[in-house]
Parts: C-alpha cells; sequence; structure tokens
C-alpha cells in the first residue's frame, strides 16, 4: 500500500515524506492543458511539487484502479486541489503511478500525469 502512503504525504504537503517515497530514478511525464509531454526527472518533480505546496490548498484523490503487474504495483488516482471555499484551484488531473514492490520501500518509479481533465458523460 505505498500508494496510500504517498497520498497521505501528498495531502500533507510533506515533502519530506515524498522525497523518501519517490525513487531518485523516477521517470516523471506530465501532459498540460496544451498537451504538451513535460518529462521530469526526481529533481523537477520534487521542485513542481514544492512550487505547488506553496500555497494553502486541499489535495483531494480518489483511487480509481489499484492493480499488480509482476514487480510493480500500478494505481490511477483522480487528483484535485480546492481553496478552503472548495472552489478548483484548476480542472482535474488524472495520475498513473508505478511503485516498484522488489525494491525496499516500495519507491514510486514513473508517474504519469494528465492535466486538465473536464469530466463529461
Amino acid at each position: 500500500m505505498a500508494y496510500f502512503h504517498l497520498l497521505a504525504a501528498w495531502s500533507n504537503q510533506d515533502m519530506e515524506q515524498i522525497k523518501k517515497i519517490i525513487s531518485h530514478d523516477i521517470k516523471a511525464t506530465l501532459i498540460n492543458d496544451e498537451c504538451e509531454e513535460i518529462v521530469m526527472d526526481y529533481d523537477g518533480l520534487i521542485g513542481l511539487l514544492q512550487q505547488r505546496f506553496e500555497s494553502n490548498q486541499e489535495w483531494d484523490f480518489e483511487v480509481i484502479y489499484n492493480a499488480q503487474k509482476s514487480e510493480y504495483s500500478i494505481v490511477v488516482v483522480e487528483i484535485t486541489r480546492e481553496n478552503k471555499r472548495h472552489e478548483l484551484f484548476e480542472d482535474k488531473s488524472l495520475c498513473t503511478f508505478f511503485f516498484n514492490k522488489g525494491a525496499h520501500d516500495n519507491n514510486l518509479v514513473r508517474l504519469d500525469m494528465v492535466m486538465g481533465i473536464k469530466h463529461t458523460i
């Protein structure tokens, strides 16, 4: 349940705990609102999270899917962030986390995030 520890640390904006969970060899890919791909390494991802954590906000995570594949745990999560009045800062993000279960501490080794998701039915 490494994802639970990551989401708890993220929700509490606890950078020290997040740094322990994210592998230094992480491959992170973000797709922004303009559909541009942004590839980040450990330092880039940590810097982005620190920047996001500068404001006072509430994070909400909905785990959509959780699966195992070989040595990996794969978790798909919908992420939103709101102010104290429950107003969204931005549209939702859809994120896939890959944790290496074979590594000590189940480190996050890959993160793929699509930002600016609008809910449609």
